[in-house]
């Protein structure tokens, strides 16, 4: 009995020698981490302390007797009107990676900043910067688009504040526009200018001889569009890039049917006119002199007006005989067109005759397209020239010495040109009119372009994507940027039978 009570009470002690060990080791490891946790807290109210000084450092004036605050830059509230050479400057720098990019085109970049917010928004996608092209070009409606899965979605228009501000902007970019500012041009180094004597040579004297005085602008020549002339339809483009128009193609055909007799059944064909934005680009190098030195609101109005008008033109080419693919489809080009050969044909080209543009009005009228709402023809100069001009035979067949058979010795009311007019329709001469068709040996013909302009549809974007780049060997060491801009557009017809065109014409 002895001997078991020894065993129970060794077990006992045993068991509170392995509580006591156990409850030491927790204890050990509570007191290790509460002085992690301390050492934490310390090194917290150490920077807690740091950054109450660096906090009352910063309040304390930067420079003495200086502003409390200082602003790197320009202020974004300033007035100054916008420009495009500032947004080129900029995304130069920021090219070089240099830390002030931004700095003097808070205007610009801001203003690119919104228009990319809301037309990313819709679908679009771009590393450029982009610039108001036009105010009236961009949707403030709800634009109606039809997904991949043939469902229908209604997209919001841009804010029509944004707009508002887009074409303020843009207004008042060139008020102060002045063509003799172009000296820059000259005076920037990126043209060899020099001071002339007699025998050309300044250390001769030739120092002692001012400049040239400069005069305007003379820009170069340039044909006139025809499209938008002709009474074409313009909208926006939305910005996801397309729209498409729904459109009948064939009606219900009706008969008359005698009693109990089956009726027959006619389905009415319909089809859509979709336009896909296409881009048309262009690209100039500009010094960087130019871009760094010159504020000239001549030069921005130069190279705005550069990449606006000959993108514009190209379009206009385009839409009278555009192969369609990358580019935009002409209007000459659909399989709908009509088309009326030259009363007088030969293997080198045919001979336009006074009756044959009639002939094309009527063909084109029986095909049901509205004439009477504005039709047009649309030649080059010489051709015009050539049929104005044209006179009746009087004792020969072709001596062309009697009167002339369209009626162009009157004038405007009050003096002027007379308004081109061939019976009663509006006649447009334009080289962008084509040149260069072909026929036997023959390469540089041309043709009569006519049709309903309000039956075109001319869908541009309401902005132009500007890109820099220096990413070429040559032109860096050279300080040349090139600047991209970029137009989107597309256009086409309601009705494809409401054009056509008389080909291969001898241009005289």
């Amino acid at each position: 009995m002895a001997e078991a009570t020894k065993t129970a009470d060794a077990a006992e002690g045993d068991h509170k020698t392995a509580d006591t060990l156990d409850l030491q080791k927790q204890a050990s490891t509570l007191v290790d981490t509460i002085d992690k946790i301390g050492g934490r807290l310390d090194t917290i109210d150490r920077r807690q302390e740091d950054l109450a000084k660096e906090f009352d450092e910063a309040k304390k004036t930067q420079y003495p007797m200086g502003a409390p605050y200082i602003r790197k830059g320009e202020s974004v509230m300033t007035s100054r009107p916008y420009s495009m050479m500032r947004l080129a400057v900029s995304c130069r720098k920021r090219l070089l990676q240099e830390r002030d990019w931004n700095s003097h085109a808070k205007v610009e970049l801001g203003l690119s900043d919104k228009l990319k917010k809301e037309y990313e928004a819709h679908g679009y996608v771009g590393n450029g910067e982009l610039v108001p092209l036009g105010a009236d070009l961009m949707p403030t409606k709800p634009t109606k688009v039809v997904d991949d899965s043939g469902k229908e979605q209604e997209l919001p228009g841009l804010p029509v504040e944004l707009v508002k501000e887009c074409r303020d902007v843009m207004r008042s970019s060139l008020a102060d526009f002045d063509t003799r500012e172009l000296d820059y041009l000259d005076k920037q180094g990126h043209t060899n200018v020099r001071k002339d004597m007699s025998a050309n040579v300044a250390t001769t004297g030739g120092t002692f001889v001012a400049f040239a005085a400069q005069g305007e602008l003379i820009d170069m020549l340039r044909g006139v569009e025809v499209m938008s002339r002709a009474g074409a339809q313009e909208i926006d483009l939305p910005p996801q890039g397309s729209i498409r128009f729904p459109r009948v193609t064939s009606g219900i055909t009706i008969s008359a049917y005698a009693e109990n007799t089956t009726l027959t059944e006619s389905t009415p064909g319909t089809g859509h006119l979709l336009l896909q934005a296409k881009a048309y680009s262009g690209y100039v190098d500009i010094p960087d002199e130019l871009m760094k030195f010159s504020t000239s609101v001549a030069v921005e109005s130069w190279l705005r007006g550069e990449f606006v008008k000959d993108i514009g033109l190209k379009i206009d080419a385009d839409m009278i005989a555009g192969t369609g693919g990358i580019g935009i489809q002409g209007a000459t080009m659909y399989s709908g067109a009509r088309t009326v050969i030259a009363s007088t044909v030969a293997a080198q080209g045919d001979t336009l005759e006074a009756w044959d543009p009639g002939r094309l009005l009527a063909d084109i009228a029986d095909q049901n397209a509205p004439v009477d709402s504005g039709f047009f023809y649309a030649m080059r100069n010489t051709l015009w020239d050539g049929l104005i001009n044209r006179r009746a035979d009087v004792l020969v067949a072709a001596d062309s010495l009697g009167t002339f058979l369209f009626n162009n010795a009157t004038q405007a009311v009050g003096g002027g040109a007379v308004r081109k007019t061939l019976n009663g329709h509006q006649v447009i001469t334009s080289t962008q009119v084509p040149a260069n068709r072909t026929k036997g040996a023959a390469t540089t013909l041309t043709m009569v372009f006519g049709g309903v302009g309000s039956q075109w549809i001319i869908a541009r974007s309401g902005v132009i994507d500007f890109a820099m780049t220096d990413s070429d060997g040559s032109k860096f060491l050279n300080r040349l940027s090139t600047m991209r801009g970029t137009m989107y557009a597309d256009a086409g017809p309601k009705t494809e039978q409401s054009f056509g065109m008389i080909d291969d014409l001898l241009n005289a």
